[in-house]
Order: structure tokens, then C-alpha cells, then sequence
């Protein structure tokens, strides 16, 4: 296994500005020689067909600590991060799945649950194979040691977002409930926003150091890597949300398939956000690789 991922804890804290732009450029470089983009579009065509597994083990899970459908809402809070179109594609089939027989869900909750959580698997399979080829690595765990990391990594994902939802649909209408004053809920309000955000780089962070095969990565909070994917994420996805909301014309060009596109797309740019700060994360241990 390669040692170029390994002792990057201090990477990048006090990189001369020299240092900085020769990082720079080699992220610059990474994006072509490591095909990003393809290798982006190959998580989001993955993605895409995990989604939807992954929304349905979430409504299976979600049903067993509040009412299935309140996922609806959550999901529409989102809004200026995921596209219009694509939410309204998800929350069709959420109603789809929430609206089905509730027996039958608790029947065979066990199962759809699992055949959810594998079929999603695939998405996280891709991306791990992907990380691996950013970071220079070889895939050398067992077929069995790489199916329950990415099952793990698949269950852990499926609970942060059930969390992040919550976070950001469920805190404000808790806050209405309290007795306090409109300040302290416009506080309880706003100061979610920056919770999730530093969630969103946790999760990254773990992402970048359990999902490709490292040998001896440190383990770190937050990475330069994260912080810049996180913020490059937000950015695109509102603007691509704007630019949907405005000026896309996906319905006329693409039909009944529009919101499948659009949806697809903001999947491709959010995998590319996610690789472009493995190839920062990468390229900033270098300097101190062994």
C-alpha cells in the first residue's frame, strides 16, 4: 500500500505562500491527469441510482422516531441548495413510498432496510474506488473488509443526512413552540446554519480518511480539503439552483426527463466539489510524505 496518504496531520499549516501556489497548481494538474470529471460523472450516475434506495431505508428509518411524513418538509427546506426540479423528483417518490401500505412497511421493514442499504452501497463503492485514484492508492483490503466499510459508510450516511434534516427543518419549528422572544428564535434560527456546516466538513473529513485505502492516515476534525469542498458545494449548488430557478429550460428541452437531468447534474457537481478537495487534501501531505 502506498505511503503517500500517510502522516498528513500537519500538511498544510504553515505552507509558505511559495508552497501554496506549487499546491495550487498541482490540484490544478490533478484535475486533468486523474480525470476528475469523469470520475465525478461516474459517482453521479452511481449516485443517481442510489438515491432512491437510500431515500426509501431513510423513510424506513426516519418512520421509527417521527412521522414519515414530515420527510417531505425537511426535504423542501433545502431549497436553494437542491435544485427546484430535483426536489420536487425526490418528494414525488417520497410521497410514493410514505402514501404505500404502513403495515407493509412494518412488515418488512428488516428487509427493505437491508435491500435498501445495498443497493445504495453502490454509490459509496464508486466513491471509494474514486478516492483511491485521487490519492494515489491501491486497493488492497479484502472483498469482504471493502463491503462493510461501504455498507458502514452507506449506514453513516443515511443517519447524517436524517440528522441534517432535522438540523435544518425541525430546530426552527421546535423554537416556535418555546416560549422565548422573536430574537432568540431568529438566533435558534441562524445558528444552525453554521452547525451544519460543520457537520458537512466532518463528514468529509471522515469520508477522506476512511474511504480510500490509507495506510496510518491521522485522523482530523477538519482538512483544508473539506472546508474548501464544503464551501465550493454551497456555492455551485445555490448558484446552480439560481440558475435553474432562472434561466434552465431542462422541462422544454428534456420533457418528463428534466427533473431526472437536473438532478443528475447537481450530483455531478456536488461529486466534483467532494473530489476537488480530496485533490487538495492530496496534494497538501505530499510535502511531508514519507
Amino acid at each position: 500500500m502506498s505511503s503517500k496518504g500517510t502522516e498528513g496531520g500537519d500538511a498544510g499549516v504553515a505552507h509558505p505562500i511559495p508552497g501554496w501556489w506549487n499546491i495550487l497548481k498541482r490540484v490544478y494538474a490533478d484535475l486533468s491527469v486523474k480525470n476528475v470529471s469523469v470520475l465525478a460523472a461516474g459517482v453521479a450516475f452511481f449516485a443517481m441510482l442510489s438515491i432512491f434506495p437510500a431515500l426509501a431505508t431513510l423513510i424506513a428509518v426516519y418512520g421509527l422516531l417521527a412521522n414519515p411524513e414530515s420527510v417531505q418538509h425537511l426535504i423542501s427546506a433545502m431549497g436553494g441548495f437542491v435544485p427546484l426540479e430535483a426536489q420536487k423528483l425526490i418528494i414525488d417518490y417520497l410521497q410514493s413510498v410514505v402514501t404505500s401500505s404502513h403495515s407493509r412497511l412494518g412488515i418488512s421493514l428488516f428487509f427493505s432496510v437491508i435491500f435498501g442499504l445495498w443497493s445504495a452501497r453502490y454509490g459509496v463503492s464508486t466513491t471509494i474506488a474514486s478516492l483511491n485514484v485521487i490519492y494515489g492508492e491501491q486497493e488492497q483490503r479484502g472483498t469482504v473488509q471493502l463491503y462493510a466499510i461501504s455498507l458502514a459508510i452507506t449506514v453513516a450516511a443515511i443517519i447524517f443526512v436524517a440528522i441534517v434534516l432535522t438540523l435544518v427543518a425541525a430546530v426552527p419549528a421546535a423554537a416556535d413552540l418555546l416560549p422565548i422572544g422573536g430574537k432568540s428564535k431568529m438566533f435558534g434560527a441562524l445558528v444552525r446554519w453554521p452547525i451544519l456546516i460543520f457537520f458537512l466538513i466532518l463528514g468529509l473529513a471522515s469520508i477522506y480518511r476512511f474511504a480510500p485505502c490509507r495506510a496510518e492516515a491521522r485522523w482530523r476534525w477538519v482538512t483544508w480539503g473539506s472546508v474548501v469542498a464544503v464551501i465550493l458545494w454551497l456555492a455551485v449548488s445555490a448558484a446552480f439552483s439560481f440558475y435553474v430557478a432562472r434561466f434552465g429550460r431542462y422541462d422544454k428541452t428534456f420533457g418528463s426527463l428534466g427533473a431526472g437531468v437536473v438532478l443528475l447534474t447537481w450530483l455531478y457537481l456536488s461529486a466534483y466539489a467532494i473530489f476537488l478537495g480530496a485533490c487538495l487534501d492530496a496534494e497538501m501531505e505530499r510535502p511531508t510524505a514519507n
